[in-house]
């Protein structure tokens, strides 16, 4: 955790593959910090515009956006199966889904 103008951020870095390899490029870093309407996530990556932007207005979510360049970042709950799949295209489009055990999806969050 980190500690900038007194609010407390968080910040992981992901360098290693799924499978334990280093990175070859620059990691994603991907910072959480508080804000008024709730939780800012802030992302740097590489960008690689493969494929290109999907057909679908910036700011707005779109369904089937793991088909396209995104990070994604999942919050676990602890006591229950549940858990929150946040994925962010570069192009602006966003998807956000309530899932339970395995891609059971609950919620898809507009």
């Amino acid at each position: 955790m980190l500690r900038q103008g007194g609010k407390v951020k968080m910040e992981f870095k992901i360098e290693h593959t799924w499978n334990g390899f280093p990175v070859s490029l620059d990691p994603v870093t991907i910072r959480l910090a508080p804000a008024d309407a709730g939780l800012l996530m802030n992302i740097t990556a590489p960008f690689y515009n493969d494929p290109p932007a999907p057909p679908s207005d910036p700011g707005k979510p779109f369904s089937g956006l793991w088909d396209y360049e995104v990070v994604e970042a999942f919050f676990l709950n602890g006591q229950t199966e549940q858990y929150l799949e946040v994925e962010l295209c570069p192009h602006g489009q966003y998807l956000i889904l309530l899932l339970c055990g395995r891609r059971k999806v609950l919620k898809k969050v507009k």
